[in-house]
């Protein structure tokens, strides 16, 4: 990563695919058919999300009236295995960068997220000073 001046990186995810520095968060995804890169700048950050991104429930419910039996627990099965817990990095008027959190511990990604809410705050009042 080229660095921009004074810029310390203050927290990186096990698998280098989440990096927190002074100035920005970077996601970097690489999966098998494409690439996928994010920044934002830390001063452009609206907010944080941490939730759970599901199914819609109509394909709980057509499981559970489907007629063909392998057909409806097909269905219930696919609602509930696609249920993903994500966090979501808003930036003002940006893209936004949303990761699952598969193999995160809780204690890292709460970690992550007061260190980007206070590095963005720190980012910002030196920015209106």
């Amino acid at each position: 990563m080229q660095g921009i001046e004074n810029e310390k990186v203050l927290l990186e995810s096990s698998s280098k695919q989440l990096r927190l520095t002074t100035h920005r968060l970077r996601y970097h995804q690489t999966p098998k058919s494409s690439s996928d890169f994010t920044s934002i700048m830390l001063d452009r950050i609206s907010s944080i999300e941490l939730t759970y991104l599901k199914s819609s429930i109509w394909l709980l419910v057509f499981g559970i009236l489907t007629i063909p039996l392998v057909v409806g627990i097909f269905l219930i099965i696919s609602f509930f295995s696609s249920k993903k817990h994500v966090v979501s990095v808003n930036s003002l008027g940006g893209k936004s960068i949303v990761f699952e959190t598969k193999g995160m511990k809780r204690d890292f990604l709460e970690d992550f997220i007061d260190k980007v809410e206070s590095a963005s705050l720190k980012l910002k009042s030196n920015n209106i000073q």
